[in-house]
């Protein structure tokens, strides 16, 4: 300073001198605190922004090992660090020079001010009554301060740690029905198998449980193939007719050479059409009838099911008709097995007839191998089965010896969802008696749906026998589930947000302080000795009205003061001691 002033302090005297050296000092205070203030705010907004780009840099990459988990934890631990220091120094600059703007606007105990420069301090000076009451703004703006490192309580919520899938891509082969009519010797070794297979589908109405692709967990796929497949509608009068007509001579064939099988008096009264077929004395299993045409060229080919229900027990029996035919389905299943589970579910299903209602001389090669298949299945899939062949000259002899017969193997002729079976079986009980009520439970799909499902669910569960499929390579997407960085900015802007706008309003109400008191000041001894000086502090001090070091203390706390306000010091006694340095009026 003396150097860069030479010829001004050697013309000057010493007054002179120290004049200069003060307005210097005081030019040079006031831009000196503001810019501090800024620097320190800017610098706890750098650091923040870094604290969030750092943490998006993380999400979504891997762990790794336990050691390197707490680099980002130490960082992001440092980054907080600095963002709270640097707002809390700039609040505190703040804080500090709206202290000074009260202590020069009027006259404030000596105490009180000791706890407006202690409470950056100590947070329980905010019980004392006094610091509100004379310093309400300050207040405020002390209670931010002490707010501002609370979001370092959030800030490290912001970054976690969770299992987030990963998924891969690889070939893998999966097994897919085979329909050739070859696999007629494998379709005999596998009817047991397959028996119990259905008769699952057809009692819960879930498909059996498959072998994921290579043992491989949490995988998923499409297939796209072709398998048997079944449309339904109601039937009209003549094919009910010869539904009803087939069932019954399929069941007197039963009576006659299966003694051993369930069997019990059938009322027809109710029957529709019951007057033109009713035989005396016949008997019929219990449960729902099923009528299956085989599909011989220059025949009807199609399948024919009924049904009954009623209302009640004292409600007449009403069977419903439906003809079916047979096709093959272009599906795309969507496979997945997923935490040892599975999900089957078919998205897009193309049918084609294979045998309809029209006249067809000659099957092709590839539907003849279907055909095969289907007759195979039918043994398997149907529910009461009844062989009624239309090509037959004796209709008498067929009522006694059937040419053509298919087994029953399954109780029910239709497969739908978990809640439909389980009602139907609750309402039918184990022997199915005649009093029950089959249809008790209210199905939400109809029959025909129903009777679709089964067909469908029955090609598909073919999967899960090999000897029935074929492995073909499949694209198989496997997802593993790897430990990842989770960034949440949603804690960290609100925690920040909140901090930085209370800097700011704190920092604006310091600028205005400082503009208002003409320079900055700061809460270091060597600003306050330089307000303090005067020989009225030092008789203040030095009184001996006390009798003692704790009156003392006392006297001078009740002492209001006013700092630094010009150059002349007036002091006016009454009760209490009123001191003012540099106040050119009385208090």
């Amino acid at each position: 300073m003396i150097k860069y002033y030479p010829k001004i302090l050697r013309r000057a005297s010493h007054n002179t001198y120290m004049k200069i050296a003060m307005k210097i000092r005081q030019k040079r205070g006031v831009w000196a605190t503001p810019a501090s203030m800024v620097g320190f705010f800017l610098g706890g907004v750098l650091f923040a922004g870094s604290h969030h780009f750092y943490y998006r840099k993380l999400d979504d990459t891997l762990v790794g090992s336990a050691g390197r988990q707490q680099w980002p934890i130490r960082i992001g631990t440092a980054l907080a660090f600095l963002v709270q220091s640097c707002l809390a120094a700039a609040a505190s600059t703040a804080y500090t020079q709206w202290v000074w703007r009260k202590c020069r606007q009027q006259a404030i105990k000596i105490g009180t001010i000791d706890i407006a420069f202690d409470i950056s301090h100590n947070v329980f000076d905010f019980l004392k009554i006094s610091f509100a009451r004379e310093f309400g703004l300050v207040t405020l703006l002390a209670i931010a301060f002490w707010c501002m490192p609370l979001a370092s309580l959030v800030t490290p919520g912001a970054l976690s740690i969770s299992p987030k899938p990963i998924t891969t891509t690889r070939i893998v082969s999966v097994n897919v029905p085979n329909i050739n009519d070859h696999r007629r010797v494998i379709l005999d070794s596998s009817l047991l198998r397959l028996d119990h297979m259905l008769d699952k589908l057809a009692t819960v109405g879930e498909l059996p449980q498959f072998d994921p692709p290579e043992n491989l967990q949490n995988v998923s796929y499409t297939l796209e193939m072709t398998v048997p497949s079944l449309s339904c509608s109601p039937s009209d009068e003549k094919a009910s007719l010869e539904v009803i007509l087939s069932a019954f001579r399929r069941a007197f064939s039963r009576s006659v050479y299966k003694a051993d099988a369930y069997q019990c008096e059938w009322n027809t009264q109710d029957l529709t059409f019951a007057s033109k077929i009713a035989p005396a004395n016949t008997s019929v299993f219990k449960g729902h009838l099923s009528y299956y045409n085989t599909p011989f060229p220059n025949d009807k080919r199609h399948i024919g099911v009924a049904f009954r229900h009623r209302k009640d027990k004292n409600s007449p029996w009403i069977v419903n008709f439906h003809e079916c035919w047979l096709g093959r389905a272009s599906v795309t299943v969507d496979v997945a097995f997923i935490n040892s589970g599975q999900s089957i579910k078919v998205s897009t299903i193309s049918n084609k007839y294979v045998w309809g209602s029209s006249e067809q001389t000659e099957l092709s090669e590839a539907d003849k191998k279907y055909l095969s298949f289907h007759l195979s299945m039918m043994e398997i899939v149907g529910g009461i089965i009844v062989t009624y062949n239309s090509t037959m000259a004796d209709e008498s002899e067929d009522l006694i010896y059937p040419k053509s017969s298919v087994g029953t193997k399954t109780d029910h002729t239709v497969l739908g969802r978990t809640a439909d079976y389980a009602a139907m079986r609750a309402s039918m009980g184990d022997k199915m008696e005649l009093d029950s009520d089959p249809d008790s439970g209210i199905q939400e799909k109809n029959m025909t749906t129903v009777m679709e499902e089964l067909w469908l669910n029955a090609s598909l569960a073919l999967m899960s026998i090999p000897g029935l499929s074929n492995k073909v390579p499949t694209q198989v997407n496997q997802t593993l589930w790897l430990n990842k960085y989770t960034y949440d900015p949603k804690n960290l802007i609100i925690a920040y947000g909140c901090t930085i706008s209370a800097c700011l309003i704190s920092i604006t109400a310091g600028m205005y302080a400082i503009y208002m008191n003409g320079q900055s000041y700061d809460n270091k001894f060597s600003s306050i000795s330089q307000a303090m000086q005067g020989p009225c502090i030092v008789d203040l001090f030095n009184s001996q009205t006390a009798s003692g070091a704790n009156d003392r203390k006392i006297c001078v706390a009740n002492t209001k003061i006013r700092l630094d306000v010009s150059e002349t010091t007036q002091r006016f006694r009454t009760h209490l001691r009123h001191v003012g340095l540099g106040a050119a009026q009385e208090f």
